[in-house]
């Protein structure tokens, strides 16, 4: 059953990339929301392995944020974003 969740997540993880068009901010943004639903379908299944699923998705979002805070660095540093820059 766990293993049937994660080829569907996986399958549904590439299909987002598609939908959003290769832009990584808003392929994360669909992808934590993604991750909510199957954390709440494992807890509403009572998967046997819920506390691993759930360690699983909380280093996932760890590594989001951490991609997210680069994909923005990296725009206010080309200059995409403006910045003031007074004290």
């Amino acid at each position: 059953m766990l293993f049937v969740i994660l080829l569907l997540g996986g399958g549904l993880m590439l299909i987002s990339l598609v939908i959003c068009s290769h832009y990584l901010f808003n392929y994360l943004i669909v992808l934590e929301s993604y991750n909510v639903l199957l954390l709440l379908i494992c807890l509403l299944v009572n998967v046997q392995d819920c506390q691993v699923v759930f360690i699983s998705m909380m280093a996932l979002f760890v590594l989001e944020a951490s991609i997210m805070l680069i994909v923005v660095g990296i725009s206010i540093c080309h200059g995409s974003l403006r910045v003031s820059e007074g004290l």
